[in-house]
């Protein structure tokens, strides 16, 4: 009997070992699309001085800054120079105010 007993046992942890395979396959596959379905959303140039972004070029991409509201499913991208300028007027803005 206990040979048995191990056998349907063994067979209930394959059979739950190939849903959670299933399951997580799912999960990926959603996780893969997103990801792919936000890369399409990236420009392909500064939204400020309309240079061109290469999204094949490791340096770029993590040199420029996205901005990225969900919400209204907008993608801003800039360049380093853009960026700078637009976070300096910012905290200009901000030490104006304060005073």
């Amino acid at each position: 009997m206990s040979a048995f007993g191990r056998k349907l046992k063994r067979n209930k942890t394959k059979k739950i070992v190939k849903e959670l395979k299933k399951s997580m396959e799912k999960v990926l596959t959603a996780a893969v699309e997103s990801k792919m379905e936000s890369y399409n959303k990236i420009p392909d140039n500064c939204i400020v001085c309309e240079k061109p972004f290469d999204k094949k070029n490791r340096k770029q991409a993590f040199e420029w800054m996205m901005q990225v509201h969900e919400e209204k499913n907008i993608h801003n991208l800039f360049c380093p120079e853009c960026f700078i300028n637009l976070s300096e007027e910012e905290e200009s803005k901000e030490e104006a105010a304060n005073e």
